[in-house]
């Protein structure tokens, strides 16, 4: 994990392939994901984690680790449909997909933001965070669709100082916009908050 401290994405990548060489447990893989997610790569912690989860069918907590980091990485609807698949693994402790998240995903596609437009939107805010060595720990959102505007509203929760956060939030505005392409940017709300003090304990 050492890697991982150091935002080395190629060490990470070489020390999990060394150890899957040898030995291709489930807990290796997990830890892999797990060292992928703190350098800022959810993208392809989600996939590892959905992999392992897809071997491992009887083990829950790793299938929750997919669908929660498949959110963060903006592939919402391929996230609630792990949440079903969930559900009918083991109806007794898991809900259906709340029904925020499900408007949110009825919400893009009425206004045209497609699955590879919100992928890349998140991509480019985790690219962002990684070229500064921030770490993102979980992500919120909220829909307005109040008098027929809809607006959503994402929020990153990053491991930085208040006045780090609010640099970070300028900067941010221009990568959003970048990463939006021709979609118009107004219908989202997008930024970051401190959970500095997630840090301290």
């Amino acid at each position: 994990m050492a890697a991982a401290v150091h935002w080395d994405e190629a060490g990470v990548d070489r020390h999990f392939n060394a150890a899957l060489g040898s030995d291709e447990s489930e807990a290796i893989r997990s830890n892999y994901a797990f060292a992928l997610d703190c350098i800022g790569r959810c993208d392809r912690a989600a996939n590892m984690y959905e992999r392992s989860a897809h071997i491992n069918f009887n083990d829950v907590t790793v299938l929750q680790k997919a669908i929660e980091t498949q959110w963060r990485a903006g592939r919402w609807a391929r996230s609630i449909g792990l949440t079903k698949i969930l559900r009918l693994s083991s109806p007794p402790a898991n809900p259906e997909p709340s029904d925020a998240k499900k408007k949110i995903v009825e919400c893009t596609a009425r206004i045209g933001a497609s699955p590879y437009l919100l992928e890349r939107l998140h991509a480019a805010i985790h690219s962002f965070l990684r070229d500064r060595k921030i770490r993102s720990v979980s992500s919120s959102f909220d829909l307005d669709d109040a008098a027929g505007n809809d607006k959503i509203h994402l929020t990153m929760d990053v491991l930085a100082d208040p006045e780090t956060v609010e640099c970070l939030n300028e900067e941010l505005a221009v990568v959003s916009s970048d990463a939006m392409e021709s979609h118009p940017l107004s219908h989202f709300c997008i930024g970051l908050s401190g959970a500095h003090a997630m840090a301290d304990s």
